[in-house]
């Protein structure tokens, strides 16, 4: 197998061959990667911006926007089966603390993020639990699933901006042109509701 991988710190980062992902666990899955999304993240660990250089731990496998096919499912998965198209979690909850045992385990004492505190998914297989796979429909096209955490933040900002008179874009134009599309379209049915 072949990864984009962080070898050394320092800027840059390596196309070269891989040990093979893990086999899949009780409650794991093994995807084969069919599209990914480069975030600004992923341009910070290329370019080893000082917070990245921080966190980043050497040799790994970048990136954690992804979409692809379930290869092999584990035992004691109970919702995906192989075939399923699925997009990946960025956030890992330790779903054992406090916020994770009541249901906010967006807020996790203990998150990691795919790619940058674990094995990320730039690579032909990716391992991950169940319970960070986000099963798609099959008509979407499998380059929009793999954007999919970079769409649910621009549903945050977009119906965030939508609560005040104005809506303040700092992120990267594409992010940007799809909140102010999200406040559009809140906007349009607010407008037609009235």
């Amino acid at each position: 197998m072949h990864a984009v991988v962080k070898t050394v710190p320092g800027p840059g980062a390596v196309y070269e061959p891989w040990a093979f992902a893990p086999k899949p666990g009780l409650r794991d899955i093994q995807v084969r990667v069919e599209a990914t999304s480069i975030c600004g993240t992923d341009m910070q660990i290329y370019d080893w911006h000082e917070l990245m250089a921080k966190r980043v731990k050497p040799p790994l496998v970048m990136g954690h926007e992804f979409a692809g096919k379930v290869v092999e499912a584990g035992k004691e998965v109970s919702d995906l089966r192989e075939g399923d198209i699925v997009s990946g979690e960025t956030h890992i909850n330790c779903g054992r603390c406090f916020q994770c045992r009541t249901g906010n385990g967006h807020i996790c004492e203990r998150m990691l993020l795919r790619g940058v505190d674990t094995g990320g998914c730039f690579a032909e297989y990716h391992t991950l639990h169940e319970s960070s796979a986000w099963l798609n429909d099959k008509r979407i096209p499998i380059e929009t699933a793999s954007a999919r955490q970079r769409c649910s933040c621009c549903v945050c900002r977009g119906h965030s901006g939508t609560h005040r008179r104005s809506l303040r874009l700092r992120s990267n134009r594409s992010m940007s042109n799809w909140a102010l599309q999200i406040v559009r379209s809140q906007q349009d049915l607010r407008n037609r509701h009235r």
